[in-house]
Order: structure tokens, then C-alpha cells, then sequence
């Protein structure tokens, strides 16, 4: 009996430790019922926009260095109400990029519905 909870702790310890793994280097995205999270698993400062995917045809937007960023090897959350365009139904689109000598680089995107989460 004792081995066999040893044996399922090292278990457990190696799926959390993989999991972990899989996300290094990359940036994570988790939607939840009120917020946003941004998890920066990289070496480099990210900038980031939100808007509900309903909006996009109506508003015009270019990507900046001053807005909202996420530090390297960082989280930030941000609540779902104060999204340009957020609506409790709607899709969720986020934007990112990075900036070299203050100048936006490719812009990336990501689609979330409720509860999701994507790492890219």
C-alpha cells in the first residue's frame, strides 16, 4: 500500500511537471467566467488588445507599443467587463504582439470561448 502511494505521487509529480513543460515558451490564454488571463511564458515583453469578436466590423484599431503589456515570464488578468465590445455570449478575441525599437511586430490572435484556454 505504501509503494503504491508512492508510486502514485511520483506519478502525479511527472504529469504536473510535463504539463508545465509543454507551455515554456509559450504564451497562454485562459478565458473564465469573469476575466482574462494572459500568462507570458517567454523571455519577451508581449502588448496585447482585447475586443468581444461581435464589435470587430465596427471599430478600427492598429496595434501599439503603448498598449497594456505583459513582462516577460508573467501573468496579468483583466476582467471581462471592461472589454471594448464584451458581451456575456459573444467569442472572445485576443490580439498580441511584440515591439522592436518601439515599433509593433507581427500581430497574432487568438479566438476563446467561455472557459477556454490556448497556448500558442
Amino acid at each position: 500500500m505504501k509503494t503504491l502511494l508512492i508510486g502514485l505521487t511520483f506519478l502525479l509529480l511527472i504529469s504536473s511537471c510535463s504539463k508545465k513543460d509543454s507551455e515554456l515558451n509559450k504564451i497562454c490564454f485562459t478565458r473564465t467566467m469573469t476575466d482574462l488571463k494572459i500568462e507570458n511564458n517567454t523571455n519577451k515583453t508581449i502588448y496585447f488588445t482585447a475586443f468581444g469578436q461581435n464589435i470587430l466590423p465596427l471599430i478600427d484599431w492598429i496595434p501599439s507599443c503603448s498598449n497594456p503589456g505583459v513582462a516577460a515570464n508573467s501573468t496579468v488578468s483583466k476582467n471581462l467587463s471592461t472589454i471594448t465590445g464584451y458581451l456575456k455570449e459573444d467569442k472572445l478575441i485576443v490580439y498580441w504582439w511584440e515591439c522592436t525599437a518601439n515599433k509593433a511586430e507581427a500581430i497574432h490572435s487568438v479566438l476563446l470561448n467561455k472557459s477556454q484556454r490556448d497556448c500558442q
